[in-house]
């Protein structure tokens, strides 16, 4: 349980990082597959509610933790370069 509400906390916070602008905005979000159902009908009410579209891409946890590791090194490795 606390994996799950984990991962659902960065989906979100992910989604909040997404640069705004004034138009409709393609938000990418990288989750796990249990929560596959609710995701794409919260992704249908988003679309409606906000215009902004939901691209999602679905993992194992395992992966989706490697994936953000691996993009965390990487930001950190260009701050050190500034």
């Amino acid at each position: 349980m606390k994996i799950a509400t984990l991962f659902g906390a960065l989906t979100i916070g992910l989604m909040l990082l997404q640069p705004h602008g004034a138009g409709a905005a393609e938000i990418k979000v990288l989750s796990a597959g249990a929560v596959e159902p609710g995701l794409h009908a919260f992704a249908v009410l988003a679309k409606r509610e906000t215009g902004h579209d939901l691209k999602i891409q679905f993992n194992t946890a395992p992966q989706i933790a490697k994936r953000l590791v691996a993009q965390y090194e990487r930001l950190l490795h260009e701050r050190k370069k500034k």
